[in-house]
């Protein structure tokens, strides 16, 4: 939303809902109908803590999940460095990249739309 964000991540996501992977709530108040992104960045001093939740929940265990910064946005533009990876959903993603060897994803939300057809 034009709000310019830095941080030295070692992930970022950018959610309509509050669950990613394997049940892990990155942001559990994102609400799927508001059309705004949940965008959540995970540094390097969340990971033990994050780390520790994925353990316990692999464990069968529910812990409360760690409290990660996240920024409410309609737009998000991403850019990544060189060599990072990017994934949409479950699938690993090779953008083009900038001249300096950054890629950059835009993120936006909008209103989904279902349709059902019965017979």
């Amino acid at each position: 939303d034009g709000r310019p964000r830095e941080c030295r991540c070692i992930a970022v996501e950018a959610m309509a809902i509050g669950w990613t992977g394997p049940g892990v709530p990155l942001a559990p108040a994102a609400d799927p109908g508001d059309e705004v992104l949940d965008v959540v960045m995970i540094e390097d001093g969340d990971r033990a803590e994050l780390g520790a939740y994925v353990d316990e929940r692999l464990r069968g265990r529910f812990p409360r999940p760690p409290e990660l910064p996240r920024t409410r946005c309609q737009s998000a533009t991403l850019a990544a460095p060189p060599g990072s990876a990017l994934r949409i959903d479950d699938v690993l993603w090779e953008p083009p990249r900038t001249t300096d060897g950054r890629a950059r994803l835009v993120a936006t939300a909008a209103a989904a739309v279902v349709e059902m057809l019965l017979p």
